[in-house]
């Protein structure tokens, strides 16, 4: 567990990854089933008071919500998130980038968990290590197609000296 210091409040988290962007039912079923165990993990090791998924309700594509309203309701739970985590499977334009650029400049500590850096936007791929006035950002790659959830639950208790 990470070094938190014991009567500190759990911080609540913001899990961003693509699912209405994706090209087919089968890799929505296959991306939803990933996260919705990495979520379950996650919650399972007790280390956050709350964690906000947007698609965790959302059984098929026709179910998402309007733009605005989408929109209107992830930068609430952005501003009420203490960690945003991204889960970003593969060099895909999507709706969690904007989130991304959002947790940024709201200054959340970032985990940004994906297949390859090379994937992410080109800014990403340096932030970590090149600006210093922004929040903690960690890149976590996983280098396989998609890697057991618990795999990546157990690098991002890793990474995490402080919440």
């Amino acid at each position: 567990m990470p070094n938190a210091v014991a009567n500190s409040p759990k911080p609540r988290a913001f899990i961003a990854a693509p699912m209405s962007s994706l090209e087919s039912e089968t890799f929505y079923d296959k991306q939803r089933t990933f996260v919705l165990k990495f979520l379950e993990l996650l919650e399972s090791a007790g280390l956050f008071s709350d964690i906000y998924f947007a698609g965790r309700e959302i059984d098929s594509p026709p179910e998402f919500t309007a733009h605005a309203d989408a929109l209107l309701k992830d930068y609430r739970a952005l501003l009420d998130a203490d960690i945003f985590i991204l889960l970003y499977p593969a060099p895909i334009l999507s709706s969690v980038l904007v989130e991304t650029g959002i947790a940024i400049g709201l200054k959340k500590k970032s985990y940004l968990l994906c297949h390859k850096t090379e994937e992410l936007p080109f800014i990403l791929r340096k932030m970590p290590d090149r600006v210093p006035d922004f929040p903690m950002i960690t890149i976590i790659d996983w280098k396989e197609d998609y890697p057991e959830p618990s795999r990546l639950v157990d690098q991002l208790i890793r990474h995490c000296t402080e919440w």
